[in-house]
């Protein structure tokens, strides 16, 4: 792994040009790209890795979205069930908020959502800024996971200092987290249903 990141990061000022093209390509093939924004902490750091992760999701989710707009959206649009629908009736309902929430909130996947949204009506312009604005979160978050997991493989002692505290700061993050996302969906299920 170690070797890996080194092999990256010799590549220079091509590294994070190469990052962003496979991050956009994963984005559009729907593959996981939860490992690239961890990849993408662990190789860059945390604050050039966040930037990269965050325009490599923006990226890939405009693409995504033009992808259905304006080469298939008939394809998609005779493909769409129950779920899509209401995807779509949310946004226009509440728009640009209804992005904010799925970009916050992973209810359905983030790629499919991406080719999702290019059904609605929502202007590109509008998704794109509220897309990149409320994937800042997570993207912090996951980026510095993959920093801090990167530093962890380089000096495990340290870890094993702090076992106690990681776990308890970890663990209370995850049940808020859970706590907080469970009421959210809740709440947009209630409203979904109310339509």
């Amino acid at each position: 792994m170690l070797d890996l990141i080194s092999a990256i990061k010799s590549l220079g000022l091509f590294a994070p040009l190469l990052f962003l093209i496979i991050y956009c390509l994963a984005t559009i093939l729907i593959l996981p790209t939860m490992v690239l924004t961890l990849a993408g902490g662990a190789i860059f750091g945390p604050v050039a890795g966040t930037l990269l992760n965050l325009l490599g999701a923006s990226w890939g989710a405009a693409c995504a979205f033009l992808i259905t707009r304006y080469l298939a959206y008939n394809w998609f649009e005779q493909r769409k069930g129950e779920r899509l629908n209401q995807l779509i009736s949310g946004v226009e309902r509440r728009g640009w908020q209804f992005v904010a929430i799925l970009r916050l909130l992973p209810l359905i996947p983030f790629n499919l959502v991406n080719y999702g949204l290019g059904l609605t009506g929502i202007r590109f312009r509008t998704y794109l800024i509220t897309t990149f604005i409320f994937l800042i979160p997570a993207e912090i978050i996951y980026t510095y996971c993959g920093h801090a997991g990167i530093k962890i493989l380089r000096n495990p002692e340290q870890f094993y200092k702090n076992t106690g505290v990681v776990i308890l700061v970890v663990t209370t993050l995850l049940i808020t987290t859970f706590k907080y996302m469970h009421r959210r969906r809740m709440q947009l299920k209630k409203d979904i249903d109310k339509d």
